[in-house]
């Protein structure tokens, strides 16, 4: 769960912080001790922090303590204001602030934003900045769980679904900044995002197909299409196997053994 910490010792601020972040599926911390707020920071180092005001600190004073500590200084944070700065330090102007009075709508944005990198603009111009928002509008597009997985086992359907996907806005490195995970294959991601899916990493997956490719003649090159998988992904293996002309020379009953592609796939996403 994402953890959001506040600075403040408004109790209303405190409790309307608190909504917003339960209705996003956030957890939310209050720091309202002025002697301690960064030592207990620290201890929990929270995945965002609004600062407010605490004691005689205003929100600059508080993200300007947060940039003397090494430790602190790299916890994304929203600046809350009763008005912006006339004249800002070259420091404040990479910072996102926000002024009183705050709405929901407002702040959830600002949230999401910071936590999300931005997250995605579609074709129509939809910004997308939460696995919440992308979860009802991917589900629709990519119509059932069961479709995916048939979809994808095809290399020209997968092909095909990634064009479609990417016309649409909806592209590889987009749906990386809403999932936040680099050591996911795309299809894991669309399956989280849309579905709710329990999802294994590449490396998990690799090691799954490894089981079976382990006792094949062609083990060897198999091994380094999965390596390329890793690192990279299912296109990274395909286009090591356009780009080297792999030829696997495993035959079975005497012939050549055409289906060793599609059955590594298989091994690959099965569930």
């Amino acid at each position: 769960m994402i953890c959001i910490g506040v600075v403040t010792d408004n109790s209303g601020l405190e409790r309307f912080l608190e909504v917003v972040a339960t209705a996003e599926g956030y957890k939310l911390t209050a720091y309202d001790q002025p002697n301690s707020w960064a030592t207990q920071l620290l201890q929990d180092l929270p995945d965002l922090v609004i600062l407010d005001k605490l004691g005689e600190h205003d929100s600059i004073a508080l993200r300007n303590a947060m940039r003397e500590d090494p430790n602190l200084e790299g916890i994304p944070a929203i600046l809350v204001l009763d008005a912006l700065p006339a004249e800002r330090p070259s420091w404040l102007r990479s910072e996102t602030l926000a002024r009183k009075p705050l709405t929901h709508r407002n702040l959830r944005l600002l949230i999401n934003r910071v936590l999300y990198q931005g997250g995605l603009v579609l074709s129509n111009g939809l910004l997308v900045l939460s696995p919440a928002d992308a979860r009802p509008l991917l589900a629709e597009l990519l119509g059932s769980s069961e479709r995916l997985k048939q979809l994808w086992l095809n290399p020209q359907e997968r092909e095909s679904l990634v064009i479609a996907l990417e016309r649409e806005g909806w592209t590889e490195q987009g749906l990386r900044r809403l999932a936040r995970r680099s050591d996911l294959d795309l299809y894991d991601m669309l399956g989280w995002l849309a579905f709710g899916w329990t999802v294994k990493t590449r490396q998990q997956r690799a090691y799954q197909a490894w089981k079976w490719a382990e006792s094949r003649p062609d083990a060897k090159i198999i091994h380094s299409l999965l390596a390329a998988y890793v690192e990279y992904g299912i296109a990274g293996m395909e286009k090591v196997l356009r780009q080297e002309k792999v030829v696997v020379a495993a035959t079975q009953g005497g012939q050549r053994d055409q289906g060793w592609l599609i059955r590594l796939e298989a091994q690959l996403y099965a569930d």
